[in-house]
């Protein structure tokens, strides 16, 4: 599902909290099970539960990437440029937003399916997100 970039993160993230939830009962400890499955501490969540903060350094965007892909670059649209690897940094913003929804978009598409990054079907695959991400693959030999 598709969420408006113009939402707050914490209204989508409270979100993904209350689906998650379902009906457990005892909103501490869900929250800390949350947490735990984030791998993010309870205070941090907690914090962009009630729309304090949100994400900013890259463990914690990594940690949600994981979980979230590409549903989390359509709420987080600001990201801070500083939170990327050296080589990313140096791209234009777009570009570089660009290539984070191929990689959440192909990090998805490789545990939906099962694969390893190193099966070929995975390669073929990311070549096609590529595609679709207004990228061009052209394979070069390697030694």
């Amino acid at each position: 599902m598709l969420y408006n970039v113009d939402m707050e993160f914490s209204e989508w993230f409270n979100k993904k909290y209350n689906d998650w939830r379902g009906n457990r009962i005892g909103n501490e400890v869900s929250v800390s099970q949350y947490a735990r499955m984030l791998g993010i501490k309870q205070q941090v969540v907690d914090r962009w539960l009630k729309g304090i903060n949100k994400p900013e350094s890259k463990e914690h965007i990594d940690a949600l990437l994981n979980h979230y892909g590409k549903e989390l670059l359509d709420v987080l649209h600001d990201l801070p440029a500083d939170i990327f690897d050296p080589p990313l940094n140096q791209l234009p913003p777009d570009m570089r937003r660009r290539l984070l929804l191929v990689q959440a978009e192909a990090v998805a598409a490789f545990l939906a399916r099962g694969l390893n990054p190193e099966d070929p079907e995975a390669e073929q695959l990311t070549i096609e997100i590529l595609a679709k991400h207004g990228f061009k693959y052209i394979a070069t030999e390697t030694e």
